[in-house]
């Protein structure tokens, strides 16, 4: 049974024999949730056109519709009602939006940016961390581009009868856009440190203060995609310079880029530290330069896995980019997606191949580095395997 909250009693009835994951949750619902399995599908088909990969993201959206965790969009509290991270709605809006116009009535009921940003506004911290903020920003912004002026209303949920007509989508639009730019400037930008990093404490590890750059990278997930809906000038600056500090602190402080791999010199780290920033109860500056691994304990795979906490960055330095016209931020993301993905530098890669939960965490947003660099600048980078 999954003993951490805020879900209760998850059945582990879907994978086994994994020693490796240790006490890691296997229910299959949760674990393809967490970073989008339909999200990562539906990206696929996208990229490549081969409809299997359609296939796989419609079965993967509504087996999660399905599950006890939605069950057909009634389910509101409970020990089974999920929080933002693992909610996995984007690929849910992409499946309402191919044939499934039903969705719409209960993601937009549920879209929880009032309670985790909102109402947080005036705070002096991040409500919970910014991963959580984060992806409650994230899915208003996606529906204030998405969401259609009209959809069906289910009140009951989708396996009963339909119960009226939403003829209002527009303005729910512009108050969801209105919203998420007035908490894109007055929270999070107001409360990312001067060094460009976000701050959080951990309780349930007696962490305090402290940043944890792979969650960084899902919040500026929201950022790109707001810099890119919204018409507000304001906005659009105060989110150029949210995702260029933080690239350059990222880049500068978190990443691991020269550390020399102590018991295996042959390869440095070339990955995020997974606190930085802050420290315990106990030592409030013990990470202040970083806490991650440091050895291996003759395993390469722990280089992997420190390298796997790139995995949710790589696109926001694609957009720096794109943005600022700076090509410091293409040699910083060269440098970060080559040490996942190899490159000439050495042959490791990061964890996309050990599971369903770490090849979305790859691949949900990645690719677009590259995308952006193409675009911009025609080339996918000198050294890039397969390029």
């Amino acid at each position: 049974m999954w003993k951490f909250g805020p879900i209760n009693n998850a059945k582990a009835d879907t994978y086994h024999n994994e020693s490796a994951e240790g006490i890691w949750n296997y229910d299959h619902y949760l674990r393809s949730a967490y970073y989008d399995t339909a999200l990562v599908e539906y990206i696929n088909y996208y990229r490549t056109g081969d409809p299997t990969f359609l296939s796989y993201a419609r079965k993967m959206a509504d087996a999660l519709w399905d599950s006890q965790y939605i069950d057909f969009g009634t389910v509101t509290q409970g020990p089974n009602y999920l929080p933002p991270r693992s909610q996995a709605f984007a690929g849910l809006m992409l499946r309402a939006l191919d044939g499934k116009p039903e969705y719409w009535d209960y993601l937009y009921r549920e879209v929880r940016a009032t309670n985790w940003v909102k109402q947080r506004r005036n705070d002096a911290t991040l409500y919970y961390d910014i991963r959580e903020d984060g992806y409650a920003q994230l899915y208003a912004v996606l529906l204030a581009r998405v969401l259609p002026n009209q959809y069906p209303l289910f009140a009951n949920g989708t396996s009963m009868a339909q119960t009226g007509m939403a003829m209002d989508g527009a303005s729910k639009r512009a108050a969801l856009l209105a919203d998420a730019e007035d908490a894109a400037v007055n929270f999070f930008g107001r409360l990312q440190q001067a060094d460009g990093s976000w701050r959080n404490n951990v309780d349930s590890e007696q962490v305090v203060n402290t940043e944890q750059p792979f969650m960084t990278g899902l919040y500026l997930e929201s950022a790109v995609l707001l810099h890119q809906v919204t018409a507000s000038a304001t906005v659009k600056a105060s989110l150029r310079d949210q995702i260029t500090r933080s690239c350059r602190h990222l880049y500068r402080d978190a990443y691991r880029g020269s550390e020399v791999v102590k018991d295996m010199p042959q390869y440095r780290w070339r990955g995020m530290f997974y606190y930085w920033g802050g420290g315990t109860t106990t030592n409030p500056s013990a990470y202040a330069h970083g806490k991650g691994a440091q050895a291996t304990q003759g395993d390469r795979g722990m280089i992997s896995q420190v390298r796997h906490g790139n995995s949710t960055i790589h696109h926001a330095f694609g957009y720096a980019y794109v943005i600022s016209g700076d090509r410091t931020f293409l040699t910083m993301g060269d440098e970060i997606f080559g040490a996942s993905f190899g490159d000439d530098t050495d042959t490791l890669r990061n964890l996309a191949y050990v599971g369903g939960k770490e090849y979305d965490q790859t691949y949900r947003a990645s690719g677009r580095y590259l995308a952006w660099r193409v675009s911009s600048i025609g080339s996918a980078g000198a050294g890039f395997p397969n390029k």
